[in-house]
């Protein structure tokens, strides 16, 4: 699941190289803590967090399958 979230990040950032994904498991749920670009932040994230929800929804529907619950963090590089 990390790399394909990865590999969608990728596909909208303009610094590609600047993203790295960050897998965190946790008892209940897996984390993936995205951090790319400050200049790519509007690009992820779009108006009002609208990219970053249709991404936690394929990410909530692809992971059903496999009865794992994943959660989505977008953070800005340091």
């Amino acid at each position: 699941m990390k790399e394909f979230i990865e590999h969608l990040i990728h596909r909208l950032a303009d610094k590609p190289k600047a993203v790295h994904v960050d897998q965190v498991i946790g008892e209940q749920t897996i984390g993936l803590d995205v951090y790319v670009d400050s200049s790519d932040m509007g690009k992820v994230m779009r108006r009002n967090g609208q990219m970053a929800e249709a991404l936690r929804t394929i990410l909530a529907l692809a992971s059903a399958r496999r009865d794992e619950k994943y959660t989505l963090e977008i953070i800005k590089a340091p």
